[in-house]
């Protein structure tokens, strides 16, 4: 879905529920890394392509640089607005970043600020600062384009993703301690 900013926020196959047809993803850095398609979000999918911009404003691919160097992607969904985002949030940090530092690749997808309007940059930098997540990527997207990322329409919503870009494992709502994404994480890193 595009925002008439040029912003990719998926692509999907016709006859998928993750949104309509924009053709493939960018290739990127390391195109045997991209899959092809059709997309989803459910287990064994390939996950719908995005092109987010980050805090400062920098477009950040799911299948762009840092996909082609880690072996794991957790993608987070966010609002500022959702209280079990605010514990999920800082448990990003300390549960995955700080656990498996940059085997894991983990990027948060922030919707909405806590008035239920759209997230700039500022808000997104106060984000980071208030939750301390150094290691993961905070990414500014819509409303609209974060539907194919969330899980049964919750929030949070987790996904972990093998590192072909396969969904591995699908979490709605928040878990303390992240035990599932974990034990994903634990199963497909030896992969």
């Amino acid at each position: 879905m595009g925002d008439g900013g040029g912003r990719d926020a998926g692509a999907s196959d016709a006859g998928t529920d993750a949104g309509p047809d924009q053709g493939p993803p960018d290739l990127g850095p390391c195109p045997d890394r991209v899959p092809s398609g059709p997309y989803g979000s459910d287990v064994g999918d390939p996950l719908v392509p995005f092109r987010f911009p980050d805090c400062a404003g920098e477009e950040q691919a799911l299948y762009g640089l840092a996909h082609c160097t880690a072996s794991v992607t957790v993608v987070n969904v966010a609002a500022g607005w959702c209280e079990p985002c605010f514990q999920e949030t800082e448990e990003l940090q300390a549960e995955i970043v700080e656990r498996y530092g940059g085997a894991v690749r983990v990027v948060q997808l922030l919707f909405q600020d806590a008035s239920y309007g759209d997230v700039d940059g500022a808000e997104c930098n106060a984000w980071v600062e208030r939750f301390g997540t150094v290691g993961v990527e905070t990414l500014v997207a819509t409303i609209a384009e974060v539907g194919p990322y969330l899980v049964d329409d919750s929030v949070p919503s987790t996904l972990v993703l093998d590192r072909d870009g396969r969904v591995r494992l699908t979490l709605d709502g928040t878990e303390p301690g992240l035990p599932n994404v974990r034990a994903a994480i634990d199963a497909v890193l030896p992969e």
